[in-house]
């Protein structure tokens, strides 16, 4: 026999009433219905729960256990169906998330301070790297979207591609470089000096490999290039965004290069063709847009 919840709920009423009668008018229904719930549940599970006399209902020794019982299962039940309404919102739930280099960077502090915020129930776990590390991961459902600039991303059929964000890329030294004071330079101008990068930004920067004559750093992590920025006399090519603030409060400054085609480094949610979605993730992907949209760096 399955266990009915709605007999549970008959078992706690007379358990708390000492009273089939006083049960049934609590419960808005007959008492002779109330006792055939009660003798159906005993008789399918083969127990007595109540012992009734002329001095009322008292439980058994073991309806004492099945009461405590159906306390916790109806608990349980209320919990369960409150959590379906969370999930189903997107208010809680675990999801996980791939992101790419500068987004892990960008945007990865402020959206979890905002989750703790807003959407405490909510559950982020997130992997970082390039779409193509990320990209076998997301087509075995282990993740369910990538953050992540375009460029950074391999063609594939299973993908879908949801543009999200175009951030400028500008060439950033620090605030006491050499050239710091020109508003203008040119190629030649900066090959005089060493260069970091992210890995992934060497597809964006490409006609700025002209013959050099200082080294390179490059590295994924775009706290420790933005470290070794404003600590060394190298030029940084990066998205404007990632340095914004420390531009703004004069420990970096940009550089206009006059023979550099300016461009810009487009960031997309990539997702699995063919999948649903599930509500935890697109609240998460609807925080990324808005972080994005409030930097004034939003598509949408």
């Amino acid at each position: 026999m399955d266990i009915d919840l709605t007999r549970l709920r008959h078992i706690l009423a007379i358990a708390k009433n000492r009273s089939f009668s006083k049960a049934a008018e609590e419960l808005h229904i007959t008492q002779p219905a109330l006792s055939r719930s009660i003798s159906t549940f005993e008789d399918g599970f083969g127990v007595q729960v109540f012992e009734r006399s002329r001095s009322g209902v008292t439980p058994t020794a073991l309806g004492t256990l099945i009461i405590a019982e159906a306390e916790r299962v109806l608990r349980a039940a209320s919990g369960f169906g409150i959590n379906l309404k969370l999930y189903a919102g997107g208010e809680a739930g675990i999801v996980m998330f791939g992101f790419g280099s500068l987004m892990a960077s960008f945007v990865l502090p402020s959206l979890a301070a905002k989750l703790f915020a807003e959407k405490p129930g909510l559950e982020l776990r997130t992997m970082i790297g390039s779409p193509a590390e990320l990209l076998p991961d997301l087509l075995a459902d282990r993740i369910e979207v990538i953050v992540a600039s375009v460029w950074e991303a391999p063609e594939d059929a299973d993908l879908v591609v949801k543009r999200i964000s175009r951030i400028p890329v500008k060439a950033v030294v620090r605030n006491n470089h050499p050239l710091a004071a020109r508003t203008r330079a040119t190629l030649a101008d900066i090959n005089g000096y060493p260069r970091i990068q992210s890995l992934a930004s060497t597809a964006t920067t490409s006609q700025l490999d002209t013959e050099r004559e200082q080294g390179r750093f490059v590295c994924s992590n775009f706290h420790i290039l933005k470290e070794v920025a404003m600590s060394t006399d190298s030029v940084w090519i990066t998205a404007l965004a990632f340095v914004a603030k420390d531009i703004g409060e004069g420990r970096l400054t940009t550089i206009d290069l006059t023979d550099f085609e300016e461009t810009s480094v487009e960031i997309a949610f990539f997702s699995r063709r063919g999948r649903t979605l599930s509500p935890a993730a697109l609240t998460i992907m609807d925080c990324v847009r808005a972080q994005l949209r409030a930097l004034g760096y939003g598509l949408d």
